[in-house]
């Protein structure tokens, strides 16, 4: 079965800026947008016909957790961004915006949100309520 055309340019977009996939099979980066599909985890951020953006999350309880690939928990206390990317400014807001529609669905109290920075191999968490504040502050700031 052909795989929708937004999820088709999150590929594209993903092979492009994300060098963790490079190596991956068609089928094994489709197998693995489509864990967060299901769980509804993700969020692809178009701008017209362009994919500018797009994040993958879980929920976890502990850092021990981000080690169990593709594991996640309804009542987990941290927000793990498994990655994201944004070539556009607008693109950041969405996908915040896509994690918060996502912990309201499932009822989530988040505490803290992060990840694992690739660049330094060193996980951030940061308090999730302070991040969102500093997010929509420049929302407002940058409309």
């Amino acid at each position: 079965m052909k795989p929708h055309p937004t999820i088709e340019k999150a590929c594209a977009l993903l092979r492009v800026h994300w060098p963790t996939c490079k190596d991956w099979t068609e089928d094994q980066l489709l197998n693995w947008i489509g864990f967060f599909n299901r769980h509804r985890q993700c969020a692809v951020v178009m701008d017209g016909d362009e994919c500018v953006g797009f994040v993958a999350f879980r929920f976890l309880n502990s850092i021990e957790e981000a080690k169990t690939p593709l594991f996640t928990r309804q009542d987990g206390r941290i927000a793990w961004i498994e990655m994201v990317i944004a070539t556009k400014a607008m693109a950041v807001q969405t996908m915040t915006l896509a994690l918060l529609n996502c912990i309201e669905r499932i009822g989530a109290r988040i505490e803290l949100m992060g990840g694992e920075d690739i660049c330094t191999d060193r996980v951030k968490l940061y308090p999730f309520k302070r991040y969102l504040n500093l997010i929509f502050s420049k929302i407002k700031n940058t409309g």
